[in-house]
């Protein structure tokens, strides 16, 4: 199961759309971004939104914003998604992800080296950041887990940070998409799910 699949009646308006990235421009005005575009007679609408210093950089899920979940905490949402996949077959690498069982450690710390040991390759900075004896859960695609696990980890960001939350509303009913380098952007339909069940 995909994101795609879900049902996005009534989650956006693609006549406003923001692109977000961890590594986005903080001086462009909402809709003035690369891959943005806003209706001229709402631009005053997303006022509160611009008073968010770094608002693009934190809709990401790799975005530092500490979220207990799973009787875990992480140190963003990409640490605990990568961590999922692993939960079932693999359980001392997904505690590894965590910060409350290894606070030292580099792949609890750090949401860009999670991502690469959660992924098909898992090469960080030229170094592997994971055995080839682990691997990704049987049914963490094909069961639709992916989307439960993210959903999940982005509620837990999303209600347990008061301005993270008042953010993501500002955004009101824009289409929000993920930018993904070398690769097309991805709308971001799970997050924008969260947005809807949380006004």
């Amino acid at each position: 199961m995909d994101d795609d699949e879900i049902i996005h009646d009534n989650l956006y308006d693609d006549s406003t759309i923001f692109q977000y990235y961890i590594r986005s421009n903080d001086n462009l005005k909402p809709g003035k971004g690369n891959g943005e575009k806003i209706n001229v007679n709402n631009i005053n609408l997303y006022n509160k939104l611009q008073l968010t210093n770094s608002w693009r950089k934190k809709l990401s899920d790799l975005w530092v914003s500490e979220i207990e979940l799973d009787g875990h905490i992480w140190k963003s949402v990409e640490n605990y998604y990568q961590a999922s996949k692993f939960k079932n077959k693999n359980q001392d690498f997904y505690l590894s992800f965590t910060l409350d069982m290894n606070p030292e450690g580099k792949l609890s710390n750090d949401p860009h080296m999670a991502k690469s040991a959660g992924g098909l390759k898992p090469i960080y900075k030229n170094k592997r950041v994971r055995d080839k004896n682990i691997v990704i859960d049987d049914d963490f695609f094909s069961s639709g887990r992916n989307i439960i696990e993210k959903k999940k980890a982005l509620y837990a960001k999303f209600t347990q940070h008061e301005e993270l939350k008042n953010m993501l509303l500002n955004t009101l009913n824009a289409k929000l998409i993920n930018y993904i380098p070398k690769k097309e952007p991805k709308t971001s339909l799970i997050l924008m799910e969260v947005r809807r069940e949380l006004r």
